[in-house]
């Protein structure tokens, strides 16, 4: 006789098994502007109905990278992840809390979990940009069961809207409207449910940060909970040890890579700033290195960033390029 399970272990659940032919798993974002509070949008000029940018993820991308692409090539715009301070049953990856060097470092440190269950992330504890804020789910006339990831996007409604990014069977108007308008015109309620939960994340980002700082980017710099932030990107290989700080030219070559110029003092005040002088975090990061690391990119060297993720150029082990300009130390690439 099998033995009881206790009320405690107890699971409610619906197992099925799909093929992988049965269902597909998709991305996208609500990409708000917080200074003109507007939502960026798509008209589908085949159907006349409105909708969020989404899409199906490529082979061997993630699901924050298809929600960037899939935004751009349907919009013309290229939104900017916004960590927003999620409620999450995602896990903190296991070494993060330990290495300072770890992109997630500081919000393992800050993370507060739910007494009652355990594993889910306290709200406000921990801003998250890489973590769906919502999942939809429905059928494809084809049958197939297609589940999207929604992430929250920033981007300038004023910039510079690219051509031709979309493909040959997609005929969309992208289109800002302010956040009500939105919601209004949306296909279904769920579309409008999207908005609403991702305006409501944003907006406690943006009362405590400033519209202008978070549309630029540099927000987290002055930002109460900045420790809670997981940053995107990756982390660099060993490269040899360089000069200190002190020993390095204006303009140093480092193998045709990325150069920086930077008093040491400032360089170490920007540190401090960025993690509110937690000085075992600020002397862990000073103390990795002994000059300066380049970004690589697929292993290689890299003369510039491609991306907004590959920005982050690893100066004395982890400083992001944005604090950098936020204290007028200046970047530059040799020839």
């Amino acid at each position: 006789m099998a033995a009881a399970i206790p009320d405690s272990a107890r699971v409610v659940a619906v197992r099925a098994v799909l093929s992988a032919t049965d269902f597909y798993l998709a991305a996208g974002t609500v990409t708000i502007d917080p200074v003109e509070r507007k939502i960026l949008i798509l008209h589908d000029l085949l159907t006349n109905t409105f909708q969020l940018p989404r899409g199906r993820k490529d082979w061997g991308e993630g699901l924050a990278e298809t929600a960037v692409r899939e935004t751009f090539e349907e919009t013309g715009y290229r939104p900017r992840l916004l960590a927003v301070p999620l409620s999450t049953r995602a896990t903190v990856p296991q070494t993060a809390a330990a290495d300072p060097l770890h992109p997630c470092h500081v919000a393992a440190r800050s993370a507060r979990f739910d007494d009652e269950t355990g594993d889910v992330l306290v709200p406000g504890s921990a801003r998250l940009a890489e973590e769906p804020f919502a999942l939809m789910q429905h059928y494809q006339a084809n049958g197939a069961l297609a589940v999207v990831s929604w992430f929250v996007g920033v981007a300038d409604s004023h910039s510079r809207k690219e051509l031709g990014t979309q493909m040959a069977d997609e005929e969309y108007d992208s289109r800002w409207v302010g956040y009500d308008e939105a919601a209004a015109l949306m296909i279904d309620d769920a579309y409008a449910e999207v908005i609403r939960r991702a305006v409501e994340l944003a907006t406690q980002v943006v009362e405590e940060d400033g519209a202008t700082a978070v549309l630029s980017g540099r927000h987290r710099a002055g930002v109460s909970n900045v420790n809670s932030v997981c940053r995107p990107g990756s982390r660099t290989a060993e490269l040899p040890s360089m000069p200190p700080p002190s020993a390095l030219p204006e303009t140093h070559d480092m193998a045709s890579s990325t150069a920086v110029t930077a008093d040491p003092e400032r360089l170490t005040a920007a540190v401090e700033s960025d993690n509110h002088g937690n000085p075992e975090v600020t002397q862990h990061i000073l103390d990795s290195v002994h000059g300066f690391r380049p970004l690589l990119v697929n292993g290689e060297l890299a003369k510039e960033p491609r991306t907004s993720n590959e920005k982050v150029c690893w100066v004395q082990g982890a400083v992001s390029a944005d604090i950098l300009d936020a204290h007028s130390i200046h970047i530059k690439a040799t020839p």
